[in-house]
Formats: C-alpha cells, structure tokens, sequence
C-alpha cells in the first residue's frame, strides 16, 4: 500500500432487516481469494460503519482481481468516525493500493462500483439464478468494461502473482504489465510465463508456424508436414501433395483459431477460406493430419515443470447418469461462476451431438464410470478443454526432445505440443511429432498447472526472492555505523549499496548518479538491479511517513537515537512526528528480524 485516502460514505439503512450475511458467499462467488473473510453482522450496531467499509473494501479487492491487477489484500482502515450530521454518514482514512499497481483512475472506479454492488448484494439471493446473473453482469458493464482496457495483464501474470504473494515473495511492477519478482540479484523479471531469459529470436520463431517447423527439422526433431498457401488453387495442390486427411490452419495464429481437422476434398476450399479469414498475413497452411491427440511439455529452465494430455470439452461419465444430464449438470456448476472463469461448456448442440455419434452415443447414452466423453472433435480456446496429467507417465524420450526444442529456440520457458496416438511411447516409434513451440505458454490456468506455480517461481529466484536489508534511523550520527556495516557486507563478498536521500554508495565504492530524488525512489531503483546483493539505508528524515515504505519488509533496523529532521522543511522533526516514523520502521520488520537501539 501506498499513502492514503479520505472517503465519507453512508451505510444501508434498516430495510435491510439487519443481515449481511449474504455478503460473504457473494464474495466467494466472485473470487477464491474472498474465501479467507467471512462477514456476519447487522446493521444498526456501534461499528456497522466501520464493519462495512470492511465489506465494501473487500469486494473491491476482489473486482480489482477480476481485472487482473494482483491486489491481495484489502487496503486497511486507519479510522472510522460517525458523522456528527448523520446516524449513517462516516468519514474514514484508507491506505490506498500502491499507484504502480493499481492506477487511481481504476481504484476510485472499482470502489465506487463496490460500493452500489455491495448495498445490492447484501438482500441479493446469491443461490437464485437470475440475481447471480444481474452480480456478474454489473460487474461486466461497471468493472470489466470501463476499466479492462486500461489494466493489460496475461492471464499467468496473476496466476503467478497469487502464488508469489501466498509464499511471500515481494514483486514490482514495471512498465507494459510486466513485474520483477524477488529484489536484486535475487529476482527476474516475468512478462505472463516468459522471463528477462527468454530469446527474442525464439520468440520470433514461435510466431510463424512456417519458421517453427523449419527450425525444428534443422534441428533433427520431428516436425509437421505442410505447405503453405495463399489460394484455393494452391491449397487443393498441397492436398494432392500431402493426401487426406489433413489439418488446414492459419499460419501465424495460437489457441486454435481458425484451425479444421479431417478435412478432405469437399470441405477443403471452405476450410482454406476460414483459415484465410482469420489470418494476419492471409497465409493457410495445409497439413498432413497426424493420428493421436495434443500434449502440452512445459518445460522450465531445461527441466520438464508438467505435462497435460489436451483434451476436448467434454464431461466424465459417473456410470449412472445419461450424458445430457451430465452436461447439464457441468454448465448449471459453471454458471456458478464467473463468466471470466467458465470452461466455454454449454448444452448440448450440433457440433456436440455430432461428435456423440463418432465416439457411438447419443445424448441418453450412460458410458460406464470415468470415460471421458468429449463434445469437441478438438480443444480451442474458444470451446475449451480439458486437461489431464501425464507427467509421471511420459515417455523420457519424448520429455528429452521437448527440451532439445527449448534449448534450440533459446526459451528458457516454453510450451511444447507434442502430438502423440501414446505419450508412454518414445515419439520415433509412433509417429509423433512437435506440432508447436509456444512463447508465454498459459500456466495457471487450471489445477495441474497452477499446483507447479510454486516450483516455477523457486526455480527462477533464489533466497525467497529477498536481500537484506540493513536500516540505520537516526540524525547525522547514523551515517557512520552505517558505512561501517556497508563496508563488512562488501568484504564478505556481497555487492552492496549504501544508500540515503543524498547519495548512493555501490560497492566498488563509486558513487551512482541517478536523476531520482529521495530515499524512496532510490531504494525502488535499486531493487530493480541485478548487481545488487544487499542494501544499507540511512534513514535521517520522515520522507517515508509521506511516501510509504518502499518495499514490504527489512532484516534490520538499527536506531542511533539522534535528532531526525524533516524531509520538506529540513527543520527538526517534532517528538510526535519522530515516534511515528520510529514505529513505522520496526512494522516494517520480518518477523525474524529485530531492532537494535544505540
């Protein structure tokens, strides 16, 4: 959090016949995160002012999360006063979201909203259908909307972030969505699952399908077969070349759009011309179909995080019910949730009933216990899909050429399709191939792949993502216990910066001259730099008081005791405003640290 707010604002009135308790599931239907707070109180008691903003404080929390911005924890409540004028007028002091996180525009906008949601919601019937709709369609019309477009993260970002923040790694934003996770040299920088490590040429690579299957057959790794084409002409040449079935897709296209499998002779020219449609460089490519099914390798840093088998949508078969009632069982669970965060299942239609028939069922067909019945010839981004994990049971063979295909396209993170008829056969022995490398692969994105996050982010940073910190707080007298320390950290072989509102001091003792003012800016700066194994603050003014601190925690703060001034006037600093800024320095504390006084 980042300075504060005023806010005055009026609570509900007895209409409501006291009861909040609704409040609580409406905040789980919107976020996981809302699961940690349950809210249970009437309206009308001492601190109802005070237990409501709570509320409201909360959902907008969890709004924010709806746009992707990775805010955690709700901004704390510093005082709560009743209005003099009005029984249910308060005014209240807030800690706000820091800016670089949330920018003020977004977080004045989501509050407001919270608040008219909030008054809605508390009478609101979270289990009828229709008024769950009307929650996830304000938040579409008020929240998403207005406000998506001026909030760009990918979807790993706060996946990785969520867990980042669950494990207390600190992270910092930077310009374009982009965030470092860990400080210093212990940290890197991830742009969705990408990394500071990830080549600039892979990532050109992966753009064109044509130059991925030309890289990996320079290589010697199994690549498709096909040719690309910008006519039905030519498309129906291709076809006479490679023989059907064949897959027709754009070439510079990921998700699956525009893609058609088991396409032959009389649905060729409509499945170039969807190809086409759809494509940026109006290039289709015409491809030898591969028997099996898609499997994602994750590979990270040379090693295989996960692998998923990639299935249709679909639903599995509990041995009694007939496949209708099963999907409809699945889309009534999905609308539980948010929009945002359905699977793309929906009631059966043609294209379901149609592949019902390939697999030999219909809609009142009951398959026997754990079958998989897929709805969808293929998985796509916009039907869905599902995975299942086959990271155990791969064979060794087809992991080692997931990570040659890596290390070849310079990735320290990437996403490789492998399609396979048997992932427990080498890919030489079944007619494997690499269908895709993927720059940013999606982690996160459901329960397989979000239970790796936290190996993913140990795998990049090291020590927790932290450094230490030494803190020196006091008058002019606190500069030489500090270049002291300064100096021992340096011998022990740690690149240190000594730092204050003045200077900076690296370790090879040059002094570092940056067009940034005050202790605050330069202490976000520095955390930014991976030649920095450990900090030294002097801290001589209350700069900090008005600023906020600049990272979440340090390892020590050590208290010479002598006069501190102020950080605007330069004059010295009242007792008053002495303390405040001595107790702010020891909240910011790990728990395993202590304060040492002079």
């Amino acid at each position: 959090m980042s300075g504060s707010f005023e806010i005055t604002f009026s609570i509900p009135k007895g209409s409501f016949g006291g009861q909040c308790k609704n409040l609580t599931t409406w905040l789980n239907l919107l976020d996981d995160d809302g699961k940690q707070q349950k809210f249970d109180f009437e309206l009308g008691t001492e601190n109802d002012g005070s237990a409501w903003l709570d509320v409201v404080l909360a959902l907008s929390t969890g709004l924010l999360r709806s746009l992707r911005l990775p805010v955690f924890v709700a901004p704390a409540v510093r005082s709560c006063l009743r209005e003099p004028s009005g029984e249910q007028k308060w005014k209240a002091i807030c800690e706000r979201p820091d800016p670089s996180l949330v920018p003020p525009k977004v977080f004045e906008g989501v509050l407001k909203a919270s608040f008219k949601l909030a008054t809605w919601c508390a009478t609101a019937n979270p289990d009828a259908s229709a008024d769950r709709e009307r929650f996830f369609n304000f938040i579409e019309t008020d929240v998403r909307r207005p406000f998506g477009k001026m909030t760009p993260q990918g979807k790993s970002t706060i996946e990785v972030l969520r867990v980042a923040h669950r494990l207390n790694i600190p992270y910092f934003p930077l310009p374009g969505g982009i965030f470092q996770v860990g400080m210093g040299s212990a940290g890197c920088r991830i742009d969705r699952s990408t990394t500071d490590q990830d080549s600039a040429l892979g990532m050109r690579w992966t753009k064109s399908k044509v130059l991925t299957t030309q890289l990996l057959r320079q290589g010697g790794l199994p690549a498709p077969r096909h040719v690309a084409v910008n006519s039905a002409e030519q498309a129906k040449k291709a076809s006479e070349h490679i023989g059907f079935p064949l897959v027709v897709k754009p070439s510079d296209l990921e998700r699956g759009e525009g893609v058609t499998v088991d396409v032959q002779a009389d649905n060729l020219e409509a499945a170039f011309n969807e190809a086409v449609k759809r494509s940026p460089s109006k290039t289709a490519l015409i491809e030898q179909q591969v028997a099996g099914v898609c499997h994602r390798l994750f590979v990270l840093d040379g090693k295989l995080l996960y692998a998923v088998r990639r299935l249709p949508i679909g639903v599995y078969a509990d041995g009694r019910s007939t496949i209708k009632d099963l999907v409809n069982a699945e889309c009534l669970a999905q609308n539980r949730m948010p929009p945002w965060k359905r699977s793309g299942i929906r009631p059966l239609d043609d294209l379901a009933i149609h592949m019902l028939r390939r697999q030999g069922w219909t809609a009142e067909s009951i398959p026997e216990a754990g079958r998989f019945v897929a709805l969808r010839r293929i998985e796509t981004t916009v039907w869905g899909g599902v995975d299942e994990d086959v990271t155990e049971t791969i064979h060794p063979d087809n992991v080692k050429a997931a990570i040659e295909a890596s290390k070849l396209f310079g990735l320290q993170v990437a996403g490789v399709d492998i399609i396979s008829q048997d992932i427990t056969q080498t890919w030489h022995s079944n007619g494997a191939i690499i269908n895709e490398i993927n720059y940013a692969p999606l982690i996160g994105g459901g329960e397989i792949s979000r239970s790796h996050i936290p190996t993913f982010l140990n795998t990049l940073i090291r020590d927790g993502g932290r450094i230490p910190i030494h803190v020196h707080v006091g008058g002019s007298d606190a500069l030489d216990p500090a270049r002291k320390e300064w100096k021992q950290m340096v011998n022990s072989g740690l690149r240190t910066a000594l730092v204050s509102s003045q200077q900076i001091l690296l370790s090879d003792g040059r002094t570092k001259v940056m067009p940034l003012a005050g202790l605050y800016a330069r202490c976000r700066s520095l955390i930014l730099s991976s030649d920095i194994d450990a900090l030294v603050l002097v801290v001589r003014d209350d700069e900090f008081l008005h600023t906020g601190l600049p990272f979440d925690s340090v390892t020590v703060v050590r208290d010479t005791g002598g006069k501190l001034v102020s950080h605007r006037e330069k004059s010295s600093l009242p007792d008053e405003q002495a303390n405040n800024l001595r107790l702010l320095l020891k909240s910011w504390l790990r728990t395993d640290a202590s304060v040492e006084e002079a």
